[in-house]
């Protein structure tokens, strides 16, 4: 359960597909990639202004759905994340990534709280 406080404004450039089962279920550390053997292991996203580690969220969809022609195109997944929690994710170069041990059991845990849509760019 998350509190009140301040929040920071995320967002992970993905598949229109994939984004609606983030949306659903929560970021999917076990999720691997058609074509694949690797797992995710954490979330990626980045601030709404950037900086941008790997290039904005919609660069990033964009190429996501061009390797994944099938999964309905380019969206952002948009997720409003309590500071406290954002804080506890890694954050280099822009990257805020979640991982084990790096705030994704939080986020996980008040994943069903939290307010979040999908954006079509």
């Amino acid at each position: 359960m998350t509190t009140g406080g301040e929040r920071r404004i995320l967002r992970h450039g993905t598949t229109r597909q994939r984004a609606e089962a983030i949306l659903k279920d929560g970021p999917n550390p076990n999720f691997v990639e058609p074509g694949s053997s690797l797992r995710a292991k954490g979330f990626s996203t980045s601030d709404v202004q950037g900086p941008y580690a790997v290039g904005s969220p919609e660069q990033y969809a964009a190429g996501k759905a061009s390797l994944f022609p099938t999964e309905g195109g380019p969206a952002i997944l948009e997720v409003e994340v309590p500071k406290e929690i954002a804080n506890l994710a890694t954050d280099v170069g822009g990257e805020v990534r979640f991982e084990p041990g790096s705030g994704l059991r939080e986020l996980l845990d008040s994943w069903p709280d939290l307010p979040k849509r999908i954006l079509l760019p």
